[in-house]
């Protein structure tokens, strides 16, 4: 008439197996869900950029590396005393980006005598080709000491393969 203690048993102790599984398969559900990277919706920066200066009509070459959130750029100037930058970017917003880069100013023995840092502000085109850069800069002793700092602003279009 009554079931045996192991027949009873049995029962409870798949449920209690079968929660404790479905305890495991959410938790590790949540934990992938978490882990999961940022997949933007538009083009990154990553790539190469000819840049103009707005205001004083200067070109540089860029190059943004790493992605899809973070990396680091290099920057060549048209002016020979100042070396390539160095520096780091990330994105702000979906077609946002920031970025801070550093560069040796020469003097006319080709010496390091000036630093210059550049901090940007950068907003890509909708088809993720054309970027419009708001920048300051700051000219330092190489100790830090400000000496000149000043702002701007750049267009840029992406460089693309070009076919033979």
């Amino acid at each position: 008439m009554f079931k045996s203690k192991p027949e009873r048993s049995k029962p409870v102790a798949l449920l209690i197996m079968t929660a404790l599984l479905c305890i495991v398969w959410i938790a590790a559900a949540a934990e992938g869900a978490a882990q999961t990277p940022f997949q933007p919706t538009f083009k990154s920066i990553v790539g190469s950029w000819a840049v103009v200066d707005n205001q004083s009509g200067a070109a540089f070459f860029g190059t943004y590396n790493g992605g899809p959130l973070e990396g680091t750029v290099n920057f060549t100037s048209p002016d020979n005393s100042i070396s390539l930058t160095h520096g780091s970017w990330k994105r702000t917003g979906p077609r946002a980006f920031a970025d801070t880069d550093i560069a040796f100013i020469y003097d006319a023995q080709g010496k390091a005598a000036f630093k210059i840092k550049f901090k940007a502000e950068i907003e890509l085109s909708a088809d993720g080709d054309t970027a419009f850069f708001n920048y300051k800069f700051e000219v330092s002793l190489l100790d830090g000491t400000v000496v000149n700092s000043g702002a701007s602003t750049a267009t840029g279009t992406r460089i693309k393969v070009e076919p033979l």
